[in-house]
């Protein structure tokens, strides 16, 4: 896991939504290891912590032109 910004700055994800929410980032195009799904499994399961009334959604979801997340994040994906 790498840390980008802190969570108290403003990020640069998401056109429309930075100021309200928090990006991240899962590298690779589809093809994710277990150790990739496990760190993701972990980081939204922190962040869900810290904002309980959060919904977590995929890239593409806010923004039609985006293809990414290249999973279903509704469905779960591996996490």
């Amino acid at each position: 896991i790498n840390h980008g910004r802190p969570l108290y700055w403003e990020g640069s994800h998401a056109r429309g939504y930075n100021a309200k929410s928090v990006g991240v980032c899962l590298i690779g195009e589809g093809e994710y290891t277990d150790s990739q799904w496990l760190a993701l499994r972990g980081v939204v399961y922190d962040l869900l912590g810290k904002f309980p009334a959060a919904k977590v959604i995929g890239h593409n979801e806010i923004n039609e032109h985006k293809t990414c997340t290249n999973f279903d994040v509704q469905a779960g994906g591996n996490i």
